[in-house]
């Protein structure tokens, strides 16, 4: 195939015929999307924009606001671990989760539940350091087989959702 650019002939290889996009690709597409439109509401509010740029600013690979903006859409929270050392089933008792995101976790969301699977108590984890610790509300004198269900969330509403059974 020859094209012409300026005067000059080149030759190239034929265009691919197009495939047809799958759902799943169009999905993806959709979804960046969404992420493009979330960084550019995070850059028209003056105090969104002023925390993604110190967030990049801080990152070892620099990065701008913008991406770190569409970066943070497309990905969820991660929540590493959940230790129940401290939870012997007393009130008062602590749960520790370590939870992050490309940028920050914004709240971190606790439900216990009995060994049959009905609710004992939930609520929200408090950020201290690096961790969210969880205090309990309610007692629970048979710790066997109950479930920890812990969800995290970021700035976009993005949720990820681990659990832990005793």
């Amino acid at each position: 195939l020859f094209r012409q650019r300026d005067e000059r002939t080149f030759v190239s290889k034929p265009p691919r015929k197009q495939r047809q996009t799958s759902e799943v690709q169009l999905a993806k597409q959709e979804r960046f999307l969404e992420a493009v439109d979330y960084a550019k509401e995070v850059l028209e509010d003056p105090s969104l924009k002023a925390e993604y740029e110190a967030a990049a600013k801080a990152k070892t690979r620099k990065v701008s606001a913008y991406a770190l903006a569409v970066g943070d859409f497309l990905a969820p929270p991660t929540i590493h671990h959940i230790k129940t050392d401290g939870y012997k089933g007393v009130v008062g008792d602590k749960i520790k989760i370590r939870a992050t995101d490309i940028f920050k976790v914004t709240k971190v969301e606790v439900r216990i539940q009995k060994a049959d699977g009905s609710p004992l108590e939930a609520g929200s984890a408090t950020l201290s350091g690096a961790h969210w610790i969880y205090t309990a509300t309610a007692a629970n004198p048979s710790l066997s087989g109950t479930k920890i269900i812990v969800q995290a969330y970021d700035l976009p509403e993005n949720t990820t959702q681990k659990e832990f059974i005793l």
